[in-house]
């Protein structure tokens, strides 16, 4: 059970709000939050700080600043070299704030107020915050919505006419982790289920042990080197490997050319597995049998995974995927990603996208970016474009 957070006096808007709204700008923020025609004028909120306590300012202007491996601890590998964890954006946002408005009740007003509001006022949107909020002084402030509806319902008006209300600012998000839950609690109490936020985040954690460091350490020299003899030769810096558990390999430099354009290194990679794939199956189907009637499309498969190429394969790549190659990896259904240098232009796994992150996609995986960045730039800086690396 989360504990009830403290809340500061609402009146005022905090520092932490992207933007510092002007005061008529703030009337007609308010005027959607918390204005309705039957219940009167109601005073809009101030600028300027008041809504977060000292000590929360300080802990969210450090948590909007940090990389995924400071959020809990989340993500981080050990040592510095061998990267972070790349988490999906929830767990990593620092604090948004929306205006609401709010009701200041006494203990006896309240339950009959909550009763109220729940039917007749209900709000999906602020359904991670909690209806109560105990300021100093055991002062209750009651959340009533951020639009109001239209008409206010005439229980609701008889309720709400003999009380002061004002506009917040509250949490625009649910927490993801425990650290954005106790930081952004303290601007209002929020709901947080550790469970079901472990079971979100359980596709990209934990990060890889300690005991694996070295062998992922060799599988990025490798890639490496391949980028470097790939650059000399006039390519692109950029060298894979796919490895599977079993300790099979497949790797390949980046060969694009003029007339080449998608010789990607994680494609070519990606055609390697094919073809051996392909040949496996002919062969335990029995050669030109096995064309027609390719294993993958059987019925009643014990382990449909193996249908998909990549399954338990890990990447490592020296220079952040693009979006193409991204994609081959999730339909691929790659393990894990590990790659060297972020590619801040067109990086598809945590610099300009994370689709290993994205929910509409019907495959998810862990992504560890800058292992072995320093080594990976210092044999590849020369050969990197301005921009390229981030």
């Amino acid at each position: 059970m989360e504990k009830e957070q403290p809340c500061e006096a609402q009146g005022e808007r905090s520092t932490s709000t992207a933007d510092q709204r002007q005061g008529g700008e703030a009337e007609v923020m308010y005027e959607g939050a918390c204005h309705a025609d039957a219940l009167g004028a109601v005073p809009p909120p101030a600028t300027g700080e008041g809504v977060l306590p000292a000590e929360a300012r300080l802990s969210l202007e450090g948590h909007a600043a940090s990389s995924p491996q400071d959020i809990d601890g989340l993500g981080a590998l050990g040592p510095p070299a061998m990267g972070e964890v790349v988490l999906p954006l929830e767990a990593t946002r620092p604090l948004e704030l929306i205006d609401v408005c709010v009701a200041d009740a006494s203990p006896q007003e309240v339950s009959g107020l909550v009763r109220l509001l729940s039917t007749h006022a209900p709000s999906a949107e602020l359904r991670h915050l909690k209806r109560v909020c105990r300021g100093e002084g055991g002062a209750l402030a009651v959340l009533l919505w951020a639009r109001a509806p239209r008409p206010v319902p005439p229980a609701l008006h008889a309720a709400l006419a003999p009380l002061k209300l004002r506009a917040a600012a509250v949490p625009r998000h649910a927490p993801l982790t425990r650290a954005q839950f106790s930081a952004w609690g303290a601007v209002w109490p929020v709901h947080f289920h550790e469970s079901a936020a472990a079971a979100q985040l359980a596709k990209f954690l934990p990060p890889p042990h300690a005991a694996e460091h070295a062998q992922i350490a060799r599988h990025m020299r490798a890639a490496v080197r391949l980028a470097a003899a790939a650059a000399a030769r006039g390519g692109a810096p950029v060298g894979a490997l796919l490895v599977r558990p079993s300790a099979c390999a497949w790797e390949a430099a980046d060969a694009r050319g003029a007339s080449q354009p998608l010789r990607h290194a994680l494609m070519l990679c990606v055609e390697q597995v094919a073809r051996d794939e392909r040949a496996r199956r002919e062969q335990l189907a029995g050669g030109a049998e096995g064309r027609k009637r390719p294993e993958c499309v059987g019925v009643g498969r014990a382990d449909r995974a193996e249908e998909h190429l990549c399954a338990g394969c890990d990447a490592y790549v020296t220079v952040e995927p693009c979006a193409m190659c991204a994609m081959a990896l999730v339909h691929s259904r790659v393990r894990r990603v590990f790659y060297a240098i972020p590619a801040p232009e067109q990086g598809a796994l945590g610099s300009r996208f994370s689709l290993h992150t994205e929910h509409a996609l019907n495959h998810r995986f862990q992504v560890v970016r800058n292992v072995l960045r320093e080594e990976a730039l210092a044999e590849l800086a020369q050969y990197l474009r301005p921009g390229e690396a981030g």
